[in-house]
């Protein structure tokens, strides 16, 4: 499902956002944006969308550290063709706001792979992963 930084969800991510206290956390990690594939006429509206969401967290919790941790590597060629633009726009989003990004290609490797070493860590939709998947996602992130 879409994060609704592209209007096409039912789930309004930048609205819900606002209903959660991060007052709590010393580092709050977003993963959003793998289901939203933009043309590249889309990138200022996304990169806004995306600049407003992080915003919200830095208002409750100026402290907090922020982690984007970029869209992985597709399956479907043309999710990852517009998957570039979603890319750039959080690239852009996360300078604007001095935030750090993680590429999830530094634990899963450059392109799409469905398993690593015989495990499978994305999920059969060529999109999400598996738990072992998250799993190394997260300790590359917590090494970084």
């Amino acid at each position: 499902e879409s994060t609704g930084l592209t209007d096409r969800s039912a789930v309004k991510w930048n609205e819900y956002v606002q209903t959660i206290s991060f007052q709590d956390y010393e580092t709050v990690v977003i993963s959003l944006g793998a289901n939203d594939g933009i043309g590249e006429s889309q990138i200022v509206g996304y990169r806004h969308k995306a600049t407003q969401f992080i915003r919200r967290i830095q208002q409750d919790n100026p402290s907090a550290s922020v982690v984007w941790v970029l869209p992985p590597a597709m399956k479907n060629t043309v999710m990852e063709n517009a998957l570039k633009y979603t890319r750039e726009a959080i690239r852009q989003a996360a300078e604007e706001t001095r935030i750090s990004l993680f590429d999830p290609k530094v634990a899963l490797g450059e392109g799409y792979a469905r398993e690593i070493r015989g495990v499978q860590v994305r999920t059969e939709d060529g999109i999400h992963y598996t738990h072992k998947g998250s799993d190394l996602i997260i300790r590359a992130l917590m090494g970084q």
